[in-house]
């Protein structure tokens, strides 16, 4: 094997596996995951329940300062318990440049955002907490 099939070789491989690992990174997968991506956290500021007590939904309020928003790059995670249901820290993860992922987004109202969060059971009369322990004020109730 000549030594320009063997450079040419190493180049291609070189090229194929940083692009298959820069289209992974995209996706947010793999060890490039991060690339692209920025990540902020926020804490809820208030939950509202439905009218109809029994819909196992809750609708996590979280301060917001631009006009719109993307809810499928919140996320938050949720205890329940028998009687609490802990609202942990609101996780917003989204594209450094706006070429990696499109979003109509939703309007924030009043420098909130709202994100739906299915429970297991309805809120009921359990206490809605933040993960050290404050209560968080419940619209609806």
């Amino acid at each position: 094997m000549s030594v320009t099939r063997i450079v040419v070789l190493v180049l291609v491989v070189t090229f194929g596996a940083g692009a298959a690992l820069t289209a992974a990174g995209m996706v947010r997968r793999g060890p490039l995951s991060f690339i692209g991506w920025r990540d902020a956290t926020f804490t809820a500021d208030k939950v509202l329940v439905p009218q109809r007590a029994a819909e196992p939904v809750l609708q996590v309020a979280v301060p917001w300062r631009s006009a719109r928003y993307c809810p499928e790059e919140l996320t938050v995670q949720i205890v329940e318990t028998p009687v609490t249901v802990v609202v942990g820290p609101v996780y917003q993860r989204h594209p450094r440049f706006g070429v990696t992922q499109s979003c109509e987004g939703a309007a924030a109202v009043a420098g909130v955002a709202y994100l739906a969060v299915p429970l297991h059971a309805p809120v009921g009369s359990r206490r809605v907490v933040k993960p050290d322990g404050e209560e968080l004020p419940v619209v609806g109730r």
